[in-house]
């Protein structure tokens, strides 16, 4: 899987984006490759990724798995004797070693040129439609033999949303249509979304106030509402998140949240404490602590469906991103391009200029 840190940057001055990009996660379960083949002979993991990495590459799309070692399955031997002979039988220049993740195994070795052209410090992973196993959702009772899979896209930019989203539709009915079979979806699957700031630096902590603000504004009536129900049982809200809950805030608000905030929202007697909590905060890592935390009153404990992610790249650089959880995977080309559509809405507008934004924010 993507490793996923926060670093500790220091406090820059509060800056704001007009272009952002973004990438989306869909997690699913894959069927074996083979529907007449017999369950105890299911293939790895590998042969399945390789299946529908190869459907995604004859759609047009430069794909790729990762390699990772096949815990789940009780005879390692032959799972190390499977992924040999995968290696052994790879075209040359397909496999690659990323610095911080597994091993990538890479559809068109060709493509790897172009990533390189592109500059060699970014994180190849960022570049690919990418297969990886998932270790979020479960697999049971007919399914028990699927694979957890999740789908990644690379990197994408506004152009991708502006053009009605060619390289997700593609990949979406690429993969619902490679097997016979389908893919399954599980209750517990997502669709996630990573959106950040065009922009050297990365995300902002005044980037990350007013997102992290306007999800606790809409989140309940909105973002929740428009989903799955089963999603408010994996995520708990925003607001409800144990620092924002739990933490000691200050009778008065900060001059950011003065400056960023209108009246209504300010003076909201349920939204008061967490706000003048999330404006209180110095630096990303604590606004991630803040939001990150999982809520003590639940049981089982749900953590929040907002979070900040950190990419690192080939020289150890990283940045930060937004990544929302409150959707459940879809294939539906249109569910997924208008979810899309809404949270970077709620991103752009959280890089408005201060005066357009509390304009906006008070009419929520």
């Amino acid at each position: 899987m993507r490793h996923i840190l926060l670093s500790s940057q220091p406090l820059r001055a509060p800056s704001l984006a007009t272009e952002i990009q973004f990438g989306i996660q869909v997690e699913f379960l894959a069927p074996p490759i083979s529907p007449n083949q017999p369950s105890q002979n299911i293939s790895n993991r590998h042969h399945i990724f390789h299946y529908f990495a190869s459907a995604l590459q004859k759609s047009g799309l430069q794909a790729a798995f990762l390699l990772d070692h096949d815990n789940d399955n009780a005879d390692n031997s032959e799972t190390q004797e499977q992924e040999n002979q995968l290696r052994a039988t790879a075209p040359k220049g397909s496999i690659i070693k990323t610095k911080h993740n597994p091993d990538m195994y890479i559809m068109n070795p060709l493509s790897l040129v172009q990533w390189l052209n592109a500059g060699a410090v970014q994180n190849p992973l960022c570049r690919y439609w990418l297969l990886q196993t998932s270790s979020d959702i479960g697999h049971r009772g007919k399914h028990a033999k699927w694979q957890p899979a999740q789908l990644s896209s690379p990197t994408l930019r506004e152009s991708e949303a502006n053009n009605l989203f060619p390289g997700i539709n593609t990949a979406l009915y690429g993969i619902w249509t490679a097997h016979p079979a389908k893919v399954h979806i599980a209750s517990d699957c997502g669709l996630h979304v990573s959106v950040g700031p065009v922009s050297s630096e990365g995300l902002t902590v005044l980037q990350a106030q007013r997102v992290a603000t306007l999800v606790i504004v809409l989140e309940n009536n909105l973002l929740f509402h428009l989903g799955s129900p089963v999603r408010r049982s994996v995520h708990q809200q925003l607001i409800k998140a144990s620092a924002l809950v739990h933490s000691k805030a200050g009778s008065t608000s900060s001059p950011a949240a003065t400056a960023n905030l209108p009246l209504n929202i300010l003076h909201n007697g349920t939204m008061n404490k967490a706000l003048n909590i999330l404006w209180d905060a110095s630096d990303l890592s604590q606004i991630n602590q803040m939001i990150a935390h999982y809520c003590k009153t639940r049981d089982p404990p749900a953590s929040t469906a907002l979070r900040i992610t950190t990419q690192i790249h080939e020289d150890d650089s990283t940045i930060n991103s937004f990544e929302f959880r409150h959707a459940q995977a879809s294939f539906s080309q249109s569910f997924v391009d208008n979810w899309v559509r809404l949270i970077l809405t709620i991103c752009k507008v959280a890089f408005l200029p201060a005066e357009i934004y509390k304009l906006v924010v008070a009419m929520l």
